[in-house]
């Protein structure tokens, strides 16, 4: 059986996404994977089997690359946000303090009723601050569709044929 024929028959892709949501399966899928890869012959092992059980093997064999293709973006840019808030708030905070200290240390002689000034210490203490405070606050919804279809074309095109080249290698033996 030819894998443009077993594709018209089995909604492969339509199955992985069923299963396990990928942004980057859209309703083209399987017509681009028929038309690339349509003229291979499918595995006997792969007719044998119903379509729930081959989603299932790809899935358990590739999931976690394909997966890997589209999270590493996720954390440095943002790409994958639906929609974002930011909250940014601006402080402007003067203070002006001044004092004024003298400790005087005072003793008295034998006898004597008067003090007198033994040591002591004089101090004038001014000090003024100003500041800005200015404090962001970011919220994010994040969306791997939104990440898919944020990336360049070439980065889409790029995942896009590392699953295809995953899926007909799996799937089909070439011959030519």
């Amino acid at each position: 059986m030819l894998f443009n024929e077993y594709l018209e028959n089995n909604d492969l892709f339509g199955t992985i996404n069923g299963i396990n949501p990928y942004a980057f399966i859209n309703d083209n899928s399987n017509v681009g994977l028929a038309f690339m890869f349509g003229d291979r012959t499918v595995s006997d092992n792969v007719t044998n089997l119903d379509i729930v059980t081959v989603s299932e093997l790809i899935i358990e064999r590739f999931g976690d690359k394909w997966n890997s293709l589209i999270d590493t973006a996720i954390t440095d840019f943002k790409l994958g946000s639906v929609n974002t808030v930011v909250n940014e708030s601006t402080t402007t905070k003067q203070t002006d303090s001044s004092g004024n200290t003298n400790n005087l240390n005072k003793i008295t002689g034998f006898n004597d009723i008067e003090l007198i000034t033994d040591t002591g210490v004089t101090a004038e203490d001014a000090k003024s601050e100003t500041g800005i405070s200015t404090k962001v606050n970011s919220k994010y919804q994040l969306n791997l569709k939104s990440l898919f279809n944020n990336l360049k074309m070439i980065d889409k095109t790029n995942i896009i044929k590392t699953v295809q080249d995953d899926v007909t290698s799996y799937l089909t033996i070439y011959i030519y």
